[in-house]
Parts: structure tokens; C-alpha cells; sequence
């Protein structure tokens, strides 16, 4: 840039003193650097912006993978790799592969074959999961019951009459306190899933 500023000083000054050009031609040269000054600089803004946005989305996602600690329990897929997601050990990460322990011994796999990364954030209890599917077994396993045991003492319990309503709301509610009691010490995985950043080969 400054080379080119000595060089339209110099054509300017060459051009004064040689009385070659007139004073027009010589602020022509000067607004042309000017304008071609100016459009440099935008192209520097627009390109020091571009490469802020570029560079702040992977960090983000980044920060998300380096949160995870030796020994934390996640949840991988990659079909290259297993028929089904399955459930290991974080051992460590670098700038493509990630390490992971299975059963005490370290796979290493690149992250451009993982498709989605896992991480049990806590254990969850089941409470309505399992009062749900209580009171549905426990619904229809009494009314049913109800119905087959009466299905010869002429019809009080058959579906539809007060009998078999009666074993059906009965189900649900000893089935729903049952099974959310069961569901309540089931505990399972809180799994949270973590973005990953793929690195594109130019």
C-alpha cells in the first residue's frame, strides 16, 4: 500500500514538474487512489467480519465437545463403525478423532464418521412413563377380567354396562399408582446431544 502511495506521489510530482500533464490529470490520479483506497478497505472489513462469523459458530460447538471429561457416559452413532448407537466411556478428543472406552479398552474414531454424540447429562426418573403404561395394562387387564368372569351372569358386566366400567377405572387407577411407583425407581439416561463440527477438505 505504501509503495503504491510513493508511486502516485511520484507520477504526481514527475507530472508537475515536467508541465506534461495539467492539474486535472493530477487530481485524477490522487481521487483514483483515493477511491481505490476506500475499496479496500471494505473489502478488509467485509473480509475480517466474514471470518469472525466463520470462526465464532465452530467455537461454540467446539466448547460443547470440550466440556466433556474423561470417564463421562455418552451415546455415539456412526454406522460405519456399529449396527446400532451405542453407549461408552469419553476418553479423549482431538482436532478429528475422538477416543472412546469400551469395556476398558480405547477405540479411536474420526469425527467425520460419528453422525451424532450423546452425553447423559443425569439419571431421569420414569414416574409418568410408568403411571401411562399402568394405567393402560392395568385398565384393559381388569376390564377384560371383569368381563370374561361375568360373561355368563347375565351380561351386568359386559362392555358397556357398569360391571366392566367399573374393573376398567378400577385397572387404572390400581394399574397408574403401580406402575408410577415402578417408573419412579427406573432410572435412565438424560441424554443431551452435542453438535459436531466436520472438517471440510479443500
Amino acid at each position: 500500500m505504501y509503495q503504491k502511495l510513493l508511486a502516485v506521489v511520484f507520477h504526481c510530482v514527475i507530472a508537475v514538474r515536467g508541465g506534461r500533464v495539467k492539474s486535472n490529470a493530477v487530481m485524477h490520479l490522487i481521487n483514483n487512489y483515493h477511491m481505490r483506497l476506500i475499496v479496500m478497505k471494505k473489502i478488509f472489513v467485509s473480509l475480517i467480519f466474514f471470518l469472525i462469523l466463520f470462526f465464532s459458530f465452530p467455537s461454540k460447538q467446539f466448547a460443547q465437545l470440550a466440556s466433556l471429561s474423561r470417564g463421562d457416559r455418552i451415546r455415539i452413532t456412526s454406522q460405519e463403525y456399529f449396527y446400532q448407537p451405542l453407549v461408552c466411556k469419553f476418553d479423549q478428543i482431538n482436532l478429528d478423532t475422538m477416543a472412546i472406552n469400551i469395556s476398558s479398552k480405547i477405540i479411536f474414531i474420526p469425527l467425520g464418521q460419528i453422525q451424532r454424540i450423546e452425553f447423559s447429562e443425569s439419571l431421569k426418573h420414569n414416574t409418568v412413563n410408568g403411571a401411562i403404561l399402568g394405567s393402560i395394562f392395568g385398565g384393559i387387564s381388569l376390564g377384560i377380567t371383569m368381563y370374561l368372569i361375568n360373561e355368563n351372569s347375565g351380561g351386568w358386566s359386559k362392555v358397556g354396562q357398569p360391571g366392566f366400567w367399573g374393573g376398567l377405572i378400577s385397572g387404572v387407577l390400581i394399574g397408574g399408582g403401580i406402575g408410577a411407583i415402578i417408573g419412579y425407581n427406573y432410572l435412565t439416561d438424560d441424554w443431551q446431544e452435542i453438535r459436531i463440527i466436520k472438517r471440510i477438505e479443500l
